[in-house]
């Protein structure tokens, strides 16, 4: 089904059965298997938008404004999908795309976590999100719950302030006050984002700094860190090796949760496999690289480089024990964005306004990097997969060996096209310099003869 919605911009809920479209009036959600509008959010102004865990609750941001008192007005408000309610709200000073969404939700929406002064609000479903549970952690700036069900782990990090250190911590907040499992402190770090992986065994925490303290980077310094989220294990936490010195490019967990890619360090960039401990499992080599990506299975990884780079495009096969084997290649030039295909197969690329506003496209490559699909369009804002609807299931399976040996093939042919062209190349290149070479002889040669007969004239007229 191919419609067309007016919106200002949409986002699909996670069970991919409804659609937000965020209107000049509010908020209208659609069902995706028929296009038929379900409600209206009367919300005008709306500027960001977030789905909760299960599509059961969706959150929106307004401009901060004041009401008649002087108090900020609620502007963040989280509203029940199915009956368009608005089941819980709050008044913020800042709405930014780097500090969004501000209302966090538990897996299974069980609670809605949400930051202020030195602590944390965690509004129980039980209660109706009407009475707030405080975890108090004194200088808190950023917070992520963890994604594994049943555990009630809180991933925090407090800014260096004052002479003090950052620090990022992992706290359980299943009793009355939260207790500290893993904790790691560190210096020149300002802000930061936290990543868990799926079973919530561990965490990264990527920390930045706005300046550079080497002077290599007008970007700032950005480092990793590890923290297990197991108290037996918290010895563990510790400070990322990089590959190579220089930025951090991009970081992802697979999707089970055991191995996690680094892209790092200066161009051309260094790509590592690193496991749920924290330990090099396998060097994918270095590139003009900043971005990876992992298909739903994390089977298939995709590492590309995108933005100011070419588009190169690299595929690889996840073997046992982390052992990566390249299945193929290609290039999306000017590509701005990357995603993979529910069922695991195919890679979406797109170039997207406003980082672009010429030659914006989706690309579409299977999982060796042959081009299935592609379509110009005169803006894009954004191209993403719709999630699989509800009972849908992928079946994870290995590379198809007719397509490898096929891609092997063709890989051995530009290898060897390649190969043969760079060896016109070099004796092309021994030609002209022995050409150059012999040039250079023969006008030393030339030379030394005009000496010679130079200093013969000049005994001769010493003889007259």
């Amino acid at each position: 089904m191919v419609c067309s919605l007016p919106a200002k911009s949409a986002v699909c809920s996670p069970d991919g059965t409804k659609l937000a479209a965020v209107t000049e009036a509010g908020v209208d959600l659609f069902n995706l298997s028929n296009g038929a509008k379900l409600l209206s959010l009367a919300v005008p102004g709306v500027v960001l938008l977030d789905w909760s865990s299960t599509g059961a609750y969706i959150t929106t941001a307004q401009r901060p404004s004041k009401q008649e008192d002087g108090q900020p007005a609620k502007n963040i408000k989280a509203w029940d999908t199915a009956t368009g309610a608005v089941v819980l709200e709050l008044g913020v000073k800042s709405v930014n795309k780097e500090n969004w969404p501000l209302l966090h939700w538990a897996q299974g929406d069980d609670a809605a976590f949400h930051g202020v002064t030195n602590t944390v609000h965690q509004y129980s479903r039980a209660s109706g999100f009407k009475t707030a549970k405080k975890i108090p952690i004194k200088g808190v700036c950023t917070f992520q719950p963890c994604p594994a069900p049943g555990k009630q782990l809180l991933a925090a990090f407090i800014a260096e302030s004052k002479g003090q250190p950052a620090v990022a911590t992992v706290v359980d907040c299943s009793g009355e006050q939260p207790v500290t499992i893993s904790r790691k402190s560190f210096y020149r770090a300002t802000g930061a984002s936290i990543m868990w992986n799926t079973p919530s065994t561990a965490c990264l925490v990527m920390a930045t700094c706005e300046t550079d303290a080497t002077n290599q980077s007008y970007y700032g310094e950005s480092k990793l860190h590890y923290l297990p989220a197991e108290a037996a294990r918290a010895d563990d936490a510790c400070a990322v090796a990089m590959p190579k010195d220089g930025p951090v490019h991009d970081v992802q967990w697979s999707p089970a949760g055991d191995f996690f890619v680094v892209v790092a360090g200066f161009m051309p960039a260094k790509v590592m496999l690193l496991d749920n401990r924290c330990k090099p499992v396998y060097d994918l080599g270095s590139g003009p690289y900043n971005i990876a990506r992992w298909n739903p299975f994390g089977r298939f990884l995709a590492i590309a480089g995108f933005g100011n780079l070419p588009g190169d495009v690299v595929f690889y096969n996840k073997l046992n024990k982390g052992v990566c084997k390249q299945m193929g290649a290609t290039r999306s030039g000017s590509a701005v964005t990357a995603s993979w295909s529910p069922c695991g197969r195919y890679l979406l690329t797109a170039t997207t306004a406003p980082r672009l506003r010429v030659d914006n496209n989706v690309r579409v490559f299977n999982y060796i990097g042959d081009k299935v699909c592609e379509r110009p369009f005169e803006t894009l804002l954004e191209a993403a997969w719709l999630p699989p609807p509800p009972g849908t299931t992928y079946e994870d399976r290995p590379p198809s060996p007719e397509r490898l040996s096929a891609a092997n093939r063709c890989r051995r042919v530009l290898s060897s096209s390649a190969n043969k062209q760079a060896r016109t190349q070099r004796s092309a290149r021994t030609r002209r310099q022995r050409q150059a070479e012999m040039a250079r002889q023969q006008g030393m040669m030339q030379r030394t003869m005009k000496q010679q007969r130079a200093r013969t004239v000049l005994l001769l007229v010493l003889q007259v």
